[in-house]
């Protein structure tokens, strides 16, 4: 299997949910006996997907963090953990997920429908991860008041990436929320959209290995280079 870039969404084949389930009664002895309960049932339906997330791990594995629609002392219960690669049955990658259907129940989601009815862009392909790709992919309600939205842009140039920052800002105005954009390169690293336009020397890249500092002139470079 090629490797998955981070966010990728992974749902595992049963017989390894099982020793996951088990990792998580360890993981989250402390919690309240049906609070643990109910999370083991959230892992076992195999409905919750795993997230690639950015780890060293052994060859013919994948490092996934499992995140659970349940809350405790205010904090979304997560699961960080590495399974082969042979356990992924189906994955989504962020793209992908931007094309499905999703309701507009709160602020997140409708700003979101809002920014795919008004994308414009055929050289920047969108992506969305987070609470709302799985709102998007799972049968429960991630999403509330105080969500964010998070995307991420696969540019093929950057020369409409000024008119895209633009829609998200007025977005993030007419919805009262944040929204974080990643701009994933050729090289496999991603960059912060608003970063991108603070005029900063170097940028924060992140991929899913490392988190390092990329010149502003490397991004350019990286930049004429099509991402397929």
């Amino acid at each position: 299997m090629m490797p998955l870039p981070r966010h990728t969404l992974c749902w595992l084949e049963s017989s390894a949910l099982e020793p996951l389930a088990k990792t998580l009664e360890e993981t989250f002895h402390s919690l309240p006996p049906a609070l643990q309960r109910a999370a083991c049932e959230y892992l076992l339906s195999g409905s919750l997907p795993g997230i690639v997330r950015r780890g060293v791990h052994a060859a013919g594995t994948i490092p996934l963090g499992f995140c659970f629609p349940l809350r405790w002392q205010g904090n979304r219960l997560r699961l960080a953990v590495e399974v082969p690669e042979t356990a992924v049955i189906r994955y989504a990658a962020p793209e992908q997920t931007a094309s499905m259907p999703v309701g507009d129940s709160t602020g997140a989601t409708r700003a979101f429908n809002a920014l795919r009815q008004s994308w414009r862009w055929p050289e920047l392909r969108l992506g969305v991860w987070g609470s709302v790709a799985l709102e998007i992919v799972t049968p429960w309600l991630w999403t509330d008041s105080h969500s964010d939205l998070d995307i991420l842009l696969v540019p093929h140039s950057f020369n409409k990436l000024a008119q895209c920052q633009e829609t998200l800002c007025k977005l993030e105005q007419q919805y009262q929320l944040r929204i974080d954009g990643e701009i994933h390169l050729s090289n496999g690293y991603a960059i912060n959209i608003k970063e991108w336009f603070s005029g900063s020397s170097t940028l924060l890249a992140k991929s899913n290995i490392d988190v390092r500092l990329m010149t502003r002139q490397s991004v350019v470079e990286l930049s004429k280079t099509s991402i397929h």
